[in-house]
């Protein structure tokens, strides 16, 4: 903490060690908090994990760095990236105040290497949120508080950018253990960007195979129907029947339930998970939103529901995808149905690819619903005083 202005034209390192044994991990990127009344200078701040052993250790996870600062000048580099191994670690956070953004903006990058998850709390220090996202460099990062009353992860933010090679996959709702299913919730006052190669996903993370409302049957050993959502699943060549549809075509929350498995296996044959984005300003999506069913990927198997996404923004731009396509059947058993995507905004210039669509098998999964619709203007239904007002009022309920 200094109290007078901050240059930093070298270096400040806090890197976890490499790995001096075989097999052995990196360790992790330490932390650094730097507070003044300014900053400036061009040097750079790393919080870099070490490197593990390249046939079997594991790469150490990045560390966080925070920078606190009224008025911030400073030009060079923070780093906090996972570091190499047989498998990457992965990114830690950057958090950074300017004199432009005093709510300051949470970086997640790991340097263009995909590596472990890291999970995104709302910050609980000072300032208070909501703060800006962006997760870049392929980093995968994923929400990590969730609400008790309604089972979603939720973050609240001042913007969002998932880029370069970046994914934002879901957080678990901690309801069930032995079947966890995932959410992506976000609420952005400003403004949203997925750009291209990047993606909000959550694939293949709603209820497992033989789970479900609308779960798929297997009537004898294998030979699966597919997982029912917002279409029904496909039955398989021997009879077993897809799962049923059910949910909000126009408000989609549920996950996709898993296509027919027998004997029932974990993490096969899923739905897809939920996509709920409130976004108070513009959505730009040239990359990926994706909710998709798994496809069975072993004979026996139906696919996976797709799940859901709804959408609310001012506006919708960009030319990429928005999917809760339903997963393929082995080729003897049932393809899942698709999910449900609402999208609701005032201006939709979006052109890329809206689809729902069932998956392949013996017998296809039924495509899902898509609703698209606007969200109607402002209007003032009552008002007191009811006469006109010339002086300035202090609330507008």
């Amino acid at each position: 903490m200094v109290s007078n202005p901050l240059g930093i034209n070298g270096l400040i390192s806090v890197n976890g060690g490499a790995t001096l044994v075989a097999g052995g991990g990196g360790g992790s990127g330490g932390y650094v908090f730097l507070q003044a009344g300014s900053m400036s200078g061009n040097g750079s701040i790393s919080a870099n994990g070490g490197a593990g052993d390249s046939r079997f250790g594991g790469g150490g996870g990045g560390g966080r760095i925070v920078i606190d600062c009224p008025s911030n000048t400073f030009t060079g580099g923070f780093s906090a990236h996972g570091g190499p191994g047989i498998n990457y670690g992965g990114a830690g956070t950057v958090y950074v105040t300017t004199n432009l953004n005093t709510l300051g903006q949470l970086v997640v990058d790991n340097g263009g290497f995909r590596g472990a998850d890291t999970p995104v709390s709302q910050f609980s220090g000072s300032p208070a949120p909501p703060f800006g996202l962006t997760v870049s460099g392929d980093a995968v990062a994923y929400p990590s508080t969730a609400s008790a009353a309604t089972n979603f992860v939720g973050l609240t933010l001042s913007n969002l950018t998932v880029t370069s090679g970046a994914e934002f996959v879901g957080g678990v709702d901690g309801v069930d253990a032995s079947n966890p299913c995932y959410t992506v919730t976000l609420t952005v006052i400003g403004n949203a960007v997925v750009d291209s190669n990047s993606a909000i996903s959550v694939d293949s993370q709603g209820l497992n195979g033989g789970a479900g409302p609308g779960q798929g049957s297997a009537i004898d050993e294998g030979y699966g129907g597919g997982g029912g959502y917002g279409g029904a699943g496909g039955a398989s060549s021997s009879g077993s029947p897809g799962g049923l549809t059910y949910g909000s075509a126009s408000q989609p929350t549920n996950w996709g339930s898993g296509g027919g498995l027998n004997p029932i296996i974990a993490d096969f044959c899923q739905g897809g998970g939920a996509i709920r984005l409130m976004i108070a300003g513009d959505l730009t999506v040239n990359g990926s939103l994706s909710a998709n069913g798994a496809e069975a990927l072993f004979g026996g198997g139906g696919g996976g529901a797709g799940g859901s996404a709804w959408i609310t923004a001012r506006q919708l731009d960009g030319s990429g995808s928005i999917r809760a396509n339903g997963g393929a059947g082995y080729p003897d058993f049932g393809g899942g149905g698709g999910g449900r995507i609402a999208i609701n905004t005032l201006t939709n210039n979006f052109t890329g690819l809206v689809t729902a669509m069932g998956g392949l098998g013996a017998f296809a999964g039924q495509n899902g619903t898509i609703v698209t619709g606007t969200i109607p203007a402002p209007q003032v239904i009552a008002q007191s005083p009811t006469s006109t007002v010339f002086y300035a009022v202090s609330n507008v309920f």
